[in-house]
């Protein structure tokens, strides 16, 4: 029984760790290809942003804000559909599907990684045409209230989050 416990648990914690790995890569390998532009948002840049007053006046907002630990957005403005179609299968290896849609041109695909009492990462990966889109959350994820985001900040991309409540 202590056996199967220490094997679950370290299959649990390799399984994590893999999945941290499948999205650091793909950012990892992109940061330096003038293709791609990158946002970093940090903890601290989400603390001061806490402290705005459009933020302070949405206590919903507030509290996502607060729980995030960082955020990434990678952004290829041409051959959006070739390179979904190479990003989206490891990431779909890597998380738990959440929601997908595809509508008007545009394909969509939403991920997590659960914790214990909570979602830890949010992932979506969108194209059109044209653009790709992929987004990195990482924090304590409140799904009812992400979308928030995507007013409260202006990074490429976000638009997407609205996908989440609907």
């Amino acid at each position: 029984m202590k056996n199967s416990f220490l094997l679950y648990l370290l299959l649990t914690l390799s399984l994590s760790s893999f999945a941290q790995g499948s999205i650091d890569d793909v950012f990892t390998k992109y940061e330096g290809d003038s293709q791609f532009r990158i946002v970093n948002v940090s903890k601290t840049m989400f603390k001061l942003m806490a402290k705005s007053e459009k933020v302070a006046a949405d206590p919903d907002l507030m509290q996502v804000i607060s729980d995030l630990e960082g955020m990434r957005v990678l952004v290829k403005e041409t051959g959006g559909v070739p390179f979904f179609d190479q990003i989206v299968p490891s990431l779909a290896q890597a998380y738990d599907p959440l929601m997908s849609v595809q509508e008007d041109g545009e394909n969509i695909q939403m991920y997590i990684q659960e914790g214990n009492e909570h979602i830890e990462q949010f992932i979506a990966a969108a194209h059109n045409q044209e653009q790709f889109v992929l987004i990195h959350l990482q924090g304590k994820i409140d799904l009812e209230n992400i979308s928030k985001l995507s007013t409260a900040l202006d990074a490429p991309g976000l638009k997407y989050l609205e996908r989440v409540k609907q």
